[in-house]
């Protein structure tokens, strides 16, 4: 592949050199042999190149978490952080939200969140059938009637 085939896309040849290059590297770290076929369209070079990396680093990282479980926490490898679609009602609230006085131990905290997160689920939801239902009707009632056409 010629560098000048690459910047006819607008792809960065050393980019896509040093994703091959990553690619390469972690897939020997995973123990993962064989081949990974690019892409036949250019501009899909590096967001391919990326998820493999993506896919293979995690493999990676779920290894090294079971081997040595102390230190991938402290390392942050380890995370109880969501993830959440972007077409999506969601909410959290965490103990600095709720209890401002900090009249609760981070124990009590968390007996707290075991004992309510179930019922805080379910007025979620109860919420959102309600808020739904209310633009269901707001935009019903946008809509004209045969009366009004």
């Amino acid at each position: 592949m010629s560098e000048q085939s690459l910047k006819e896309v607008a792809v960065n040849h050393d980019d896509i050199e040093k994703l091959e290059t990553a690619l390469d590297y972690i897939m020997y770290v995973a123990r993962t042999g064989g081949h990974v076929f690019m892409p036949e369209d250019k501009k899909d070079f590096k967001p391919f190149l990326l998820s493999e990396i993506k896919r293979f680093l995690n493999e990676v990282i779920e290894d090294c978490i079971q081997e040595n479980p102390e230190g991938a926490e402290i390392y942050k490898l380890v995370s109880n952080e969501v993830s959440v679609p972007k077409d999506s009602l969601w909410q959290y609230l965490t103990k600095d939200h709720l209890d401002h006085d900090n009249k609760l131990s981070d124990e009590q905290w968390e007996t707290f969140v075991n004992e309510y997160g179930g019922h805080f689920a379910e007025g979620c939801t109860d919420l959102g059938d309600a808020v739904l239902s209310n633009f269901l009707d707001d935009i019903s009632d946008d809509e004209p009637t045969e009366e009004t056409q």
